[in-house]
């Protein structure tokens, strides 16, 4: 009972992650990629600092909270940082994509997220 109950989250996880994919697609083709690359970087899932470049800069903003109203500058800082691709298809390692911002996109719809070691796991 409890492999049938395993099988049974790995089959629905599956189809969840191919259903995002496909509108990850969607979207990027809408922004005027073409249908290769969008389905090349739809499938991207793991993101970080540019190579080379090291940190987020949010210690510093964070410190300087008498200089900000709300923590918007802080998610643009964050997002433009973290936002290189690391995918596993050529053409998507060290990238940032100039018209559509791919991590943001990954995030939508998180209510939290957690930092173990170096991997991000999300929760829907």
């Amino acid at each position: 009972m409890l492999l049938l109950a395993i099988a049974t989250w790995i089959i629905h996880y599956n189809r969840m992650c191919i259903i995002f994919c496909l509108e990850l697609k969607q979207a990027m083709i809408k922004q005027g990629m073409t249908e290769k690359e969008a389905g090349k970087y739809s499938r991207v899932r793991f993101f970080a600092n540019e190579s080379g470049v090291y940190g987020t800069n949010l210690p510093d903003a964070t410190l300087a909270s008498d200089t900000w109203e709300n923590d918007e500058s802080m998610v643009k800082t964050y997002l433009s940082r973290m936002g290189h691709l690391f995918g596993t298809e050529a053409g998507t390692r060290n990238v940032k994509l100039k018209n559509f911002d791919l991590f943001a996109e990954n995030l939508k719809g998180t209510k939290a997220a957690c930092y173990p070691e170096v991997l991000i796991y999300t929760v829907f």
